[in-house]
């Protein structure tokens, strides 16, 4: 009796968990519409909201063994208590309280990568997770769109919103819901291939232009190991290129102006500003060699006690070193690197395809999108929640080991679905 009262209050803390998950992964996007983005009492509002969401779910979701069990996590822990105990050193000697910001963004995140392990999402639940993301992002972004610019126009001057932050939730999201296709067919693939679609215009209207990269070449990876993985044969891969070609060609020639248009909306996104005479990196290139002449001028503690200024640096490592130093940043840098390196390896070692491994590549995107926004990978919490959960998921899934066939037999083709 008391064996099956455990089990129930089991179950139904399980059912809250998957549903807390839901309302944080909507709320997460939904942070970024202007009705609540432009309102600071709404804002604070949605972000208390969240924190306490997350909370109460890793309350729900904790269990030491799953610390335990995972080596990364463990690693996480540690350098989270690391750079806490850093940061508590240099805010009693009144040199920086930075360091604060970077304790909280490692705990939030693996919190989230703990809630994420344990919401055990079956097929069904996990492609609601990802869609429900992708049209709450899809809200926020079109009435950004609207509420700056009036419309899918391409323009000069910035959205009056916090882009650098959309522009990688955005990424993640499609990538995400591109593992998703291969299992959709009939109106729900059609839905889909549309609601990515106008993600992606999203994207280019707002100009996050580092995050277009990202998404490309992550797309590029994708198919490139769906060729290799999946064994096409020579003739297979010549057929698809030539329908596609044939097909481009056609639609090109028939709807000329059309993709003509297209072609200068993108170009547009990227290279506007160069009209007025502004890089295409909106002046990053600059202000990341004024971080490395920094870093070397001031190596082993950055700027750290001194009462020099630079100009903010859209570069995560380079930011930690001008800022810190290689002593001051230290276990910050370290971590980053031993994370980065991992995360590659898991692309490398694991069966990247399957759908239960897309967190490893979001998050990977997330460390790409640091060298162009600092408060990546880590923050700003409503940007990156939904990928830790991605990541946690993939350690649910862990016995889902692959495929690199120089050590392993397995096949695509033979894992189990979990």
């Amino acid at each position: 009796m008391l064996q099956q009262e455990h089990h129930d209050s089991d179950n139904l803390m399980k059912k809250i968990n998957k549903v807390i998950a839901y309302i944080v992964v909507a709320l997460s996007a939904l942070y970024y519409h202007p009705y609540i983005e432009s309102s600071p009492s709404n804002a604070l509002f949605i972000r208390i909201t969240l924190f306490v969401l997350v909370a109460i779910s890793f309350v729900i979701s904790f269990r030491l063994k799953t610390i335990k069990s995972q080596k990364p996590l463990k690693i996480w822990v540690i350098a989270a208590i690391l750079v806490g105990l850093q940061a508590l050193f240099l805010y009693g000697l009144g040199i920086s309280d930075d360091y604060i910001e970077s304790v909280k963004a490692l705990f939030f995140t693996l919190f989230s990568v703990v809630i994420g392990y344990s919401l055990n999402l079956n097929d069904g639940e996990y492609k609601l997770l990802i869609v429900l993301y992708s049209i709450s992002l899809a809200i926020s972004g079109v009435s950004q769109i609207f509420t700056n610019f009036g419309g899918f126009v391409i323009e000069s001057r910035y959205a009056d919103f916090a882009k650098n932050s959309f522009g990688p939730m955005l990424t993640t999201c499609i990538i995400a819901s591109l593992y998703l296709h291969k299992d959709l067919s009939g109106w729900k693939k059609v839905a889909l291939i549309a609601l990515n679609t106008l993600n992606i215009f999203i994207l280019v209207t707002i100009r996050a232009r580092a995050s277009m990269v990202i998404l490309l070449f992550v797309a590029t990876l994708l198919f490139t190991l769906k060729i290799i993985r999946e064994k096409y044969n020579e003739k297979h891969i010549i057929t698809s290129i030539l329908i596609i070609s044939i097909s481009f060609v056609l639609a090109t020639t028939i709807f000329q102006d059309t993709f003509i248009n297209i072609g200068e909306y993108v170009y547009k996104s990227f290279f506007i500003n160069t009209e007025f005479g502004v890089d295409i990196t909106s002046g990053r290139t600059e202000r990341n060699a004024i971080a490395i002449n920094t870093f070397f001028e001031h190596p082993f503690f950055g700027l750290l006690g001194t009462n020099t200024e630079i100009p903010w640096i859209h570069n995560y490592p380079l930011l930690v070193l001008s800022s810190y130093g290689i002593i001051g940043g230290f276990f910050l840098l370290t971590f980053y690197i031993y994370f980065s390196i991992w995360l590659l390896k898991q692309v490398y070692y694991k069966n990247i395809l399957y759908p239960t491994n897309a967190g490893y590549i979001c998050a990977l995107s997330l460390i790409m999108s640091s060298l162009a926004e600092p408060t990546f990978p880590y923050l700003p919490g409503s940007a990156v929640v939904f990928t830790y959960f991605l990541l946690g998921i993939c350690f649910s899934k862990d016995s889902i080991h692959i495929t690199n066939e120089k050590k392993h037999s397995h096949s695509y083709a033979n894992i189990p679905r979990p």
